[in-house]
């Protein structure tokens, strides 16, 4: 079987799990911001995930992974098998994913730089 269930993994290895994996499923029921999602898709893995989790809106069928049903397991089947059949949209899958996450943390940079010119030029303003 090409499947491995690795279970709890160090957080000075789970680099090399990435790396080593071609997809990632997380069927969460619940999770407001899955630490996982961010770290796969930086790693560029497409993702199957749950609209159970916050930051689905990640993730864009056919882009970047797939965002299924909590608690539908015939839905992850479905989309693991899509994997299995579609092996060549694996790579491009994982660099969309890759590149969205790279967006997110450019955006972030751009939005502190933009509040720390906010507060100088604010104190600038005030200390005239």
């Amino acid at each position: 079987s090409n499947v491995k269930f690795i279970g709890a993994v160090s957080s000075k290895d789970i680099n090399y799990f990435y790396r080593s994996s071609h997809i990632c499923v997380i069927p969460s029921l619940l999770d407001a911001t899955p630490t996982t999602l961010i770290e796969s898709m930086y790693c560029g893995l497409p993702v199957i995930i749950t609209s159970g989790c916050g930051n689905n809106t990640l993730v864009e069928d056919y882009k970047t992974g797939f965002v299924i049903p909590p608690a539908n397991s015939n839905k992850i089947t479905e989309k693991l098998l899509w994997y299995s059949n579609n092996r060549n949209s694996i790579d491009s899958m994982g660099q969309n994913s890759h590149d969205k996450i790279i967006e997110l943390i450019e955006e972030e940079k751009n939005k502190d730089k933009k509040l720390a010119k906010l507060i100088f030029d604010l104190f600038e303003k005030n200390n005239r």
